[in-house]
């Protein structure tokens, strides 16, 4: 997603890709947002004008999940 779309359309598009994941976000999420890595992992968070898949914001860390769509 282009950094000059206004942060309302981000907001949109995050929770709409919460809603509707890709195959590949959802079985990563399934992982991450159970909590199984030991972290607690957040999906499809605005930062710094971005959109990330998944962010961990205790072990400062970001997972960006590659495919067609990004």
């Amino acid at each position: 997603m282009a950094k000059y779309f206004s942060r309302s359309k981000k907001r949109k598009f995050a929770a709409y890709a919460r809603k509707h994941p890709t195959r590949h976000e959802a079985l990563l999420g399934k992982e991450l947002l159970t909590g199984a890595a030991g972290v607690v992992f957040k999906a499809q968070v605005i930062l710094r004008g971005f959109v990330a898949d998944f962010l961990a914001p205790s072990a400062r860390l970001l997972v960006e999940v590659d495919g067609t769509s990004h």
